[in-house]
């Protein structure tokens, strides 16, 4: 299948596709015969090569489910949840029958926030979930693991978050804790007033003020990761802190942290400001893109210059290097899927969309990735840029009109595939896909 994808791409990277798809045939094969034991190997083999095979959770969950088998079940369930939440709720309860209450727990908090009515089908057993884990706490608690026990309760209120009791022990927990590390200062105790504020955040890990505390002291003694950690965290709960966001560049300015720094902003939604400091990490990280450039480190470079430019004021700012870098990147994508490295030219050709979104050899990797992977629908869309980045070539129609095919839209196929006739009558796939009855 060569549609998008340059030069012999294709079969260069034959192996890795006819594994994965090796592995799929191996899970219905297995699931076919009732070899369940064969079954979850399988569909552990297949979410080794795509992550989001619904089908493959599935099966794995139902095969484990059959063997009547706990190890790794809690595991399972979890990821089952958006594709079968019907035997993600058979595996909570299988749980919390073998007394595996934290197991259950983690299964039955996704699967009540997915919808009002697992919540409600669930109401029973997370009941008796939550009071297992208050009972296993307070045990905890009399054998003075107060970390164990604020661990299990707070478990507890994800899986009932209005269970007064439960609210109640954490929050004597958490006052516990905090009381204790106010007896410490910094100036007379650093290393006490650390450990005495980190153990309120094992006990509760978004506490504002323990977090502000231990990043300040962090910064203090210039053990920059765990502060930028720190803020970050604070961050995470509010993207709109433009005081956090400076602490965090003026740490990374510090640490020599600037693209690090710059990315963990722009992930958790906060913005550079526009002043000195902003100015200055954005100066940094430019000479460290350039820096890049010379040295041949083309993915470093591309990554920082994605940085960059979701920074500027104007799109055009940083053209010449993405000149230098765009044909560079493309050419390493190239190098990795003749080598057998599709996984990294695949990551690579994410980041190469980010500079040029119309790049057909990112989007026809990509295309012909997901194709490959069935993740049909993703493939189809990569097809679909293909064809506004290049409507006169062929095989992105072809591409388009498999993919559709593969979701049932058969009447979109059969267009796609005729467009693709058009402009090269010898697609004998295309034909086949118009004569589709």
């Amino acid at each position: 299948m060569n549609d998008g994808v340059v030069g012999t791409a294709a079969a260069e990277t034959a192996d890795f596709f006819q594994s994965a798809h090796a592995a799929e045939l191996r899970l219905k094969e297995a699931w076919k015969v009732r070899d369940m034991a064969g079954a979850v190997a399988a569909a552990e083999d297949v979410l080794s090569f795509s992550p989001a095979n619904g089908a493959a959770h599935r099966l794995r969950l139902k095969a484990l489910l059959k063997l009547g088998e706990t190890a790794g079940l809690a595991e399972a369930a979890r990821s089952a949840v958006p594709f079968d939440p019907e035997s993600a709720h058979t595996g909570a309860r299988k749980l919390a029958a073998a007394h595996d209450w934290e197991g259950a727990a983690t299964v039955l908090a996704p699967l009540a926030a997915s919808s009002e009515a697992a919540m409600a089908a669930t109401n029973d057993l997370r009941q008796r979930v939550a009071s297992w884990l208050l009972s296993s706490g307070t045990h905890a608690e009399k054998a003075g693991d107060e970390v164990t026990a604020c661990r299990l309760w707070r478990l507890g209120l994800a899986v009932v978050p209005d269970h007064a009791e439960l609210a109640r022990r954490v929050g004597r927990a958490v006052s516990s804790a905090v009381g204790n590390a106010r007896a410490h200062e910094f100036a007379t105790d650093p290393r006490g007033y650390v450990i005495t504020w980190q153990r309120v955040l094992e006990i509760d890990p978004d506490h504002g003020n323990a977090l502000k505390r231990v990043a300040t002291a962090c910064e203090k003694v210039e053990d920059y990761d765990a502060a930028l950690e720190c803020w970050a965290r604070l961050l995470r709960l509010d993207p709109t802190q433009t005081t956090i966001v400076q602490r965090m560049l003026r740490i990374a300015l510090s640490a020599q942290k600037e693209p690090e720094a710059l990315a963990l902003v722009l992930e958790l939604g906060g913005t550079v400001p526009e002043d000195a400091t902003g100015e200055r990490i954005l100066r940094k990280v430019l000479v460290k893109c350039r820096s890049a450039v010379r040295e041949r480190d083309i993915p470093t470079a591309a990554r920082h210059l994605v940085l960059l430019r979701k920074c500027a004021r104007e799109p055009e700012a940083y053209g010449d290097l993405v000149e230098r870098v765009v044909p560079r990147l493309a050419a390493q994508i190239k190098r990795l899927t003749a080598g057998g490295e599709p996984s990294e030219a695949m990551s690579l050709s994410h980041l190469l969309l980010e500079l040029d979104p119309r790049n057909p050899i990112a989007l026809g990797n990509l295309a012909r990735y997901a194709y490959m992977l069935r993740y049909f629908s993703e493939a189809g869309a990569f097809y679909r840029r293909m064809i506004d980045a290049d409507p006169s070539s062929a095989p992105p129609w072809l591409g388009l009109a498999r993919s559709l095919m593969k979701v049932g839209d058969v009447d979109g196929a059969k267009a796609a595939a005729r467009r693709c006739l058009e402009l090269d009558p010898e697609r004998d796939a295309a034909r086949e896909i118009v004569a589709v009855e």
